[in-house]
């Protein structure tokens, strides 16, 4: 796990594309390096499944979060509306 925390500082981090080519052309530069496709590619695929879902975690708590104050705003103006209304009046 050591390896993928790396390559997510070191390329997902700051890369725009995160294609398989600009991937391993990153991990070429790298002294660990594998010299091994399907063991670069298994990498790629890991380190990428990993962001992911580190990606959909947070979309997930801004999601929640976004819920939660517009449930407190529809509940703040609800109140409003009643203090505005007055007093219900049964007929």
């Amino acid at each position: 796990m050591p390896l993928i925390q790396a390559i997510m500082e070191g390329f997902f981090k700051d890369k725009l594309t995160w294609s398989l080519l600009v991937f391993l052309q990153y991990r070429e530069k790298e002294y660990d390096f594998m010299y091994d496709r399907r063991q670069e590619h298994k990498l790629y695929k890991k380190s990428l499944e990993v962001c992911l879902k580190i990606t959909f975690r947070l979309e997930n708590v801004f999601l929640g979060l976004k819920l939660s104050i517009f449930y407190y705003w529809l509940r703040w103006v609800g109140s409003r509306a009643r203090i505005c209304s007055g007093p219900e009046t049964a007929m």
